[in-house]
């Protein structure tokens, strides 16, 4: 089995808007029920939920740590000295030997529209582009969710066509990809 990502990874690009990533843990349950609750009708309208409580998708998300699959944490400290969870961002599929890993990510609607997203994944992406064999990156984005696909496109990514149709956010999902040539020498 390879060996985890760094615990907490600078955002470079976004220091002075007091963002960083911090890996997910165990004990972050509690924290991460209180930020599905506080975002859970934002999110819902492109992620899809198990279908469970707050309580058990947070403890899923928890328990998909490991095994080749990396979330962290988009801490944000905002006008406090303390930081909250702002949102997620992860790859999974790592360990597995393949070339290929799955992005995914999501933000507070308090905090879209200011770069956060864009600058977590571009961080996540460059240090398992460096550490890992991956050749490419891949994210399903529902067709009306264009902030995912500006995210995907200012990392290098474009569109490769439909993925499929998801039942459980009742619409189509195209797949973006970024190669690791596009994303090094973008």
């Amino acid at each position: 089995m390879t060996s985890r990502l760094p615990e907490t990874l600078a955002v470079p690009d976004s220091y002075r808007d007091g963002i960083f990533l911090e890996a997910l843990t165990g004990s972050d349950h509690g924290d991460l029920e209180g930020f599905l609750a506080a975002n859970r009708s934002h999110l819902a309208r492109f992620a899809s939920f198990s279908g469970a409580g707050i309580s058990e998708e947070a403890a899923r998300l928890v328990g998909s740590v490991g095994g080749g699959d990396e979330l962290y944490k988009i801490m944000h400290r905002g006008d406090a000295q303390s930081a909250d969870i702002g949102g997620l961002v992860g790859l999974s599929g790592l360990g597995t030997g393949k070339p290929t890993a799955q992005l995914s990510y999501c933000i507070a609607e308090r905090l879209q529209g200011r770069g956060f997203v864009t600058a977590a994944a571009r961080t996540l992406c460059a240090v398992a582009f460096r550490e890992r064999p991956i050749q490419q990156i891949v994210a399903g984005i529902a067709l009306e969710n264009v902030q995912s696909e500006r995210v995907m496109i200012k990392l290098g990514g474009s569109c490769e066509g439909v993925w499929g149709f998801s039942y459980q956010t009742n619409t189509y999902v195209r797949r973006w990809g970024v190669s690791r040539e596009v994303f090094i020498y973008k």
